[in-house]
């Protein structure tokens, strides 16, 4: 499935105040019209399941909720040695500032709290070696949006929290697949996610580090 990732970067396209449509459609929205977005993707899946299933669901949420990005340790290596990104790093750029940015874990926004997403850009040119991985599979954490819709906890503070522990990381194409089919939308055996909790389980489990944490 395509990641539908269009909707949370800076649009190419918008012109003054015209409508928001295609790409960049929600990165101008306040917190609160964010979350009112999704819960009405929610309220469409959970009220409404016939014209509206889980993967229509995932396409259009999955990445609405990112919470900050990292490099992996081998990516960064590589980075810093000319394998990946070389193109941009260093060159004193708009995509530069992107690397630089994810490098030393700056990608706050000006009031220092709320991720700045023009940071997922990197999807758009990290190029083929590159993986842009959900470092918590999409599958359990849009479970987990459910859950919290249905028992009627799905709240602005709720949404706030739930962003802080959702992150992707860039990985190698080696390190993607050390993660394999079993790994890829599960959790390793015996141990369940929950938000703040588990967070980097399977990371740790095939010993992919990633830059800034460990």
């Amino acid at each position: 499935m395509p990641e539908n990732i269009a909707k949370v970067c800076r649009p190419s396209n918008r012109k003054n105040n015209e409508e928001r449509k295609g790409s960049g459609s929600w990165y101008y929205d306040t917190e609160e019209e964010r979350f009112n977005h999704i819960k009405r993707e929610l309220s469409r899946y959970c009220d409404n399941e016939k014209d509206y299933d889980f993967l229509d669901l995932q396409w259009h949420i999955k990445n609405a909720v990112i919470g900050d990005i990292f490099f992996s340790e081998e990516v960064y290596k590589g980075i810093n040695n000319g394998i990946y990104l070389d193109k941009y790093f260093g060159k004193n750029t708009d995509r530069d500032s992107i690397v630089q940015g994810i490098i030393k874990g700056n990608t706050r926004k000006n009031d220092g709290c709320s991720f700045d997403e023009k940071y997922l850009e990197i999807y758009k040119f990290k190029g083929g070696k590159l993986i842009f991985e959900h470092i918590v599979p999409t599958k359990l954490y849009v479970d987990e949006l459910i859950r919290a819709y249905k028992n009627r906890e799905f709240n602005i503070e709720y949404f706030r929290n739930f962003r802080k522990n959702i992150f992707v990381c860039i990985v190698t194409k080696e390190e993607d697949c050390r993660l394999g089919n079993k790994l890829r939308e599960n959790m390793p055996n015996g141990i369940i996610w929950e938000p703040g909790k588990n967070t980097f389980a399977r990371y740790e489990k095939v010993g992919i580090k990633i830059h800034g944490r460990d």
